[in-house]
C-alpha cells in the first residue's frame, strides 16, 4: 500500500530523515517510535505532503506521490491526524466534520447551500455520517459543543473523527495519545484497534510504548532520522540498538 525509498529531508547542513525506507501493507496496524528529535513528525509530513523531500521516492497504491500537495495526498486516501488540536474553534463538534467532508470532496461554499434535491440529499448524508462518526470516536454526546471548548481529550478523538470524515484508506495518526489520562488513553486505544479489525490500515506515531506496544503489530524505529529497527514488538523489545537509543533499559518497554 505504502513504499517509502531512501526518503530524506536535508536543512541545510542538518539531516533530519536520513535515506529511510519502510512498507506497509493493506490490513496492517504499524507503529513509528523514536526518542524526541528523531524525525518521525518529520518523516509524516514528507510522505503526507506538508515537507518537499530533498531525495527518495513516495508511493501509495502504486502511484507515485512524492513532493505531491497534501490535498493531493490525501484525496488518494492517505490521511493524518495532527500532535496540534486542529479544530475551527467557534463552531460545533458536528460543524467541524460537516466542514471536513465538504473540504475533502472539493465542494465550495456556495455549492454546499444551493439547496437543489442532489445537494438536500448529499447534505443529509454528509450529516448522518458525521453524527455516527462523533459516536465512533466517543464525543456523540458533545456534537453542540463548540469545538474550542471541548477538554483536551475530546479534542483529539474529533481531531481523528476529522480525518475519518476525508474516508481514509491509510490512517496516520500522529501521537494521538499526548497529553491524555489514563481513561481517554484506553478510550484512544480501543478506538485505534476497532478502526484497524474494521479493515482500516493505521500508522501510528506514538511516545507513549507501553501503549503503542498493546496495539501494534509491527514497528519501524527512528533514531536522528535514520531508520535503526524494523520487526514486531518482541523484537523491538529485545533489540540492544533500539533500548540503547530510545527505551533506555529493557524495563522501559516491558
Amino acid at each position: 500500500m505504502l513504499q517509502v525509498e531512501g526518503l530524506t529531508k536535508n536543512f541545510g547542513g542538518l539531516t533530519a530523515v536520513g535515506s529511510v525506507d519502510m512498507g506497509i501493507r493493506p490490513g496492517e496496524l504499524v507503529g513509528l517510535i523514536g526518542p524526541n528529535g528523531a524525525g518521525k513528525t518529520t518523516f509524516f509530513n514528507l510522505v503526507t505532503g506538508y515537507l518537499r523531500p530533498s531525495a527518495g521516492r513516495v508511493t501509495f497504491e502504486g502511484k507515485n506521490i512524492t513532493g505531491k500537495k497534501p490535498h493531493h495526498v490525501a484525496g488518494r486516501g492517505m490521511v493524518r491526524s495532527f500532535q496540534q488540536d486542529n479544530v475551527f474553534a467557534e463552531f460545533s463538534a458536528l460543524d467541524n466534520l460537516i466542514m471536513a467532508a465538504h473540504l475533502h470532496s472539493g465542494v465550495s461554499f456556495w455549492q454546499s447551500i444551493l439547496k437543489t434535491p442532489a445537494s438536500r440529499h448529499r447534505e443529509m448524508d454528509i450529516r448522518q455520517k458525521a453524527e455516527e462518526t462523533l459516536e465512533l470516536v466517543g464525543i456523540g454526546d458533545l456534537a453542540d459543543s463548540p469545538a474550542g471548548s471541548l477538554a483536551h481529550g475530546h479534542k483529539r478523538m474529533l481531531g481523528i473523527g476529522l480525518a475519518l470524515m476525508c474516508q481514509p484508506k491509510l490512517l496516520m495518526l500522529d501521537e494521538p495519545l499526548a497529553g491524555m489520562n489514563v481513561s481517554e488513553v484506553d478510550d484512544t486505544l480501543a478506538l485505534v484497534r476497532k478502526l484497524w479489525e474494521g479493515g482500516l490500515t493505521i500508522l501510528l506515531i506514538e511516545h507513549n510504548m507501553r501503549a503503542a506496544m498493546s496495539v501494534c503489530e509491527r514497528f519501524f524505529v527512528l533514531s536522528f532520522g535514520r531508520k535503526i529497527a524494523e520487526g514486531t514488538p518482541d523484537e523491538i523489545r529485545s533489540n540492544p540498538e533500539v533500548v540503547k537509543a530510545y527505551l533506555g533499559t529493557a524495563a522501559d518497554v516491558a
